[in-house]
């Protein structure tokens, strides 16, 4: 790999760092306050497991919560139980945000593989094409997590396939503008 390649490549692998650091930023200070504990009055057939899947909490943190290191004993009808908070942590936040980054860079390379393959990607423009794209859908993504309502908490197909869609468009977009503004490969 030459000077000129390994180059390029470390100034937009110190772009995406910067994107990755300020997505993770963003999401330390709108991180929500932690809700107070909750109580549940225990119903009849109540059992630990039950309460905990009710909640979307572990039988672990719910015994906790109670004062208590393992389920020994039945729930008693009518017993006020704790119910701790519930939430992802910051590392599950910035676990979901790496392969939204990464759904985006993905994208990017499908975009530009097919306008290469259908020749409408001059040689000469492919770097800087790449870069400018992979730049773009980056912060078009942490923009639009900033812009969300509340943080990220799990990753589903549908969020994959919106990032992919989405680097995919800024990629795709690149080489439009470029000819529309008059660039193309040739040198003059």
């Amino acid at each position: 790999m030459s000077r000129k390649t390994r180059s390029f490549f470390a100034g937009y692998t110190f772009l995406a760092l910067i994107i990755i650091v300020a997505v993770s930023v963003t999401t330390y200070l709108t991180w929500p306050e932690s809700e107070p504990s909750r109580s549940y009055l225990a119903q009849a057939g109540d059992t630990w497991e039950n309460v905990a899947l009710r909640y979307g909490i572990t039988v672990k943190d719910l015994l906790r919560a109670n004062r208590l290191t393992q389920a020994t004993r039945p729930i008693r009808e009518g017993e006020d139980l704790v119910v701790p908070p519930t939430g992802p942590t910051p590392a599950e936040v910035w676990e979901a945000h790496g392969f939204g980054m990464l759904a985006e860079a993905v994208g990017v390379a499908i975009s530009l593989w097919l306008t290469k393959s259908a020749g409408l990607l001059p040689k000469r423009l492919r770097k800087g094409v790449l870069g400018l794209s992979l730049a773009i859908a980056l912060i078009s993504y942490a923009t639009a997590q900033a812009a969300a309502p509340e943080p990220l908490t799990y990753v589903s197909p549908q969020f994959i396939f919106a990032c992919v869609k989405d680097g995919f468009t800024w990629s795709t977009s690149m080489p439009i503008i470029a000819r529309a503004f008059g660039v193309s490969g040739k040198k003059r």
